[in-house]
């Protein structure tokens, strides 16, 4: 990977949309030599390309996802919790005049 490619791995942000004249300020570089390295790294899937609003191609770091294992292991246990409401009032005594 070139250094401007990694350049621009370290300067975008996960989650925010960049475009190449944006990294291309941020990093003092032209934006057709930005924009070659913004290729390369779409191609090798650290970013991804996509639309924004005002039309213009934007970049953004690929999100990162794990994948849970499908079976638990034997060793790991699992905890379950159940939400309940708060009782505010107690009954005391026998219920009364209810004909059975």
């Amino acid at each position: 990977m070139r250094p401007l490619a990694t350049s621009l791995l370290f300067t975008m942000r996960r989650g925010r949309i960049y475009t190449a004249a944006n990294l291309a300020r941020l990093l003092g570089e032209k934006v057709s030599t930005v924009d070659e390295a913004l290729c390369e790294l779409v191609a090798n899937g650290s970013i991804e390309a996509c639309n924004q609003s005002t039309h213009a191609l934007g970049y953004r770091r690929a999100e990162v996802h794990t994948t849970q294992p499908a079976v638990a292991d034997a060793t790991q246990q699992t905890e379950l919790s159940v939400a309940t409401f708060p009782v505010s009032r107690r009954l005391e005594g026998s219920l009364t005049g209810y004909g059975a």
